[in-house]
């Protein structure tokens, strides 16, 4: 049978600029290949392809999302190998902290014709420079929307209903057993060239268990998933904590993946995604006032003027890898991908 692939964001463009959760994902990993090279040398098809080989011999996958690019991968998780092999070059820069015992660098810049980009080195500074230039802007049209953001929970806080401590507990006693497990801090949604990729209802879509939080943000959500988070630490329950696209310190999702369960908030749930023994704990604020609308409206606005800034580029970042792509040796990496495929399926059988 072949293995399901679960599509998720390790990083994402945020009020605080690119924030990554690299490190707290590949947590439980015992083997991580650390991919270096420029941009357009095949980072993304080689995992891509790889994710293909080991689904086709049946293994579950967990693809990391490039957040400023649709078309690209940051990653690619075997959990039951405890592998990964991920992008380890900016934003996301990762080296090895134990080289050649649990990490492995494969460098694509190895596998480039010397000199073939050394003409064009005045166009390639050029085009880089300028994608740091919109990712500048981008960020500053992110804070702006976190600020409306954070304004409109705050006129939201005392809509909430501070009288759930009950129903809170007799939820939470709903969900747990007892047992030991890691803990990963991951991205539901980001915001990319295309604007907001919400993949919420993908990563919850095969759990047993489905709790949603139902309604407008900021009305008492934070309070159900915090009890759920520190409930799964005190019992050692194995958790995916997903963190809000705009503020990186807000919680919107946890999944406990042994106990096949997701607690999720969810200003809207498409009628087509409720199925039968879903639980939806509904959240009823007052109609949405004069202020509240200004907010949104102004937080929306800038969110679309980041996403703008953001495909500008990935617009440019697409040029840029044309010459990369010019220099490389790709029937090289080709050969290079059944190798570490090879590997990993020895390495897996010597365990």
């Amino acid at each position: 049978m072949k293995g399901t692939a679960i599509t998720v964001f390790p990083g994402n463009n945020s009020t605080a600029g690119f924030y990554s959760y690299y490190h707290s994902g590949l947590s439980a990993m015992d083997w991580i290949y650390i991919l270096k090279g420029g941009p357009g040398t095949g980072k993304s098809t080689f995992m891509r392809h790889l994710a293909a080989s080991f689904r086709d011999r049946g293994f579950n996958v967990e693809l990391w999302q490039c957040s400023s690019d649709d078309d690209s991968l940051d990653g690619l998780l075997i959990p039951a190998l405890k592998t990964a092999i991920i992008d380890g070059t900016a934003p996301h820069t990762m080296d090895p902290v134990y080289p050649g015992v649990r990490e492995v660098i494969l460098n694509f810049g190895d596998y480039w014709r010397n000199g073939a980009l050394v003409k064009d080195s005045a166009a390639i500074i050029a085009l880089t420079d300028r994608i740091k230039d919109a990712f500048d802007q981008a960020y500053d049209h992110l804070k702006a929307a976190g600020d409306y953001d954070g304004a409109l929970l705050r006129l939201r806080k005392d809509q909430e209903n501070k009288d759930d401590e009950a129903e809170i507990e007799a939820v939470v006693k709903s969900i747990f057993g007892g047992e030991n497990g890691v803990i990963r801090h991951l991205f539901a949604a980001a915001v990319t060239p295309s604007g907001i990729r919400d993949l919420t209802f993908d990563i919850c879509r095969d759990l047993k268990n489905r709790y949603f939080l139902r309604g407008k943000r900021g009305l008492g959500q934070q309070r159900y998933l915090m009890a759920v988070t520190a409930a799964a630490e005190k019992y050692g329950i194995a958790m995916d904590i997903y963190h809000g696209y705009l503020h990186p310190d807000e919680v919107v999702m946890v999944v406990l993946p042994t106990l096949d369960t997701v607690v999720a908030a969810a200003e809207i749930i498409p009628g087509e995604e409720i199925r039968e023994g879903d639980r939806i704990i509904a959240f009823v604020g007052e109609k949405t006032k004069d202020e509240e609308q200004q907010l949104l409206e102004k937080r929306d606005a800038a969110i679309k003027q980041g996403a703008a800034e953001i495909d500008k580029a990935h617009r440019l970042h697409d040029d840029l890898e044309l010459f990369y792509s010019g220099a490389m040796d790709f029937e090289s990496i080709s050969r290079l991908e059944k190798t570490v495929f090879q590997n990993i399926l020895k390495s897996a059988s010597k365990d």
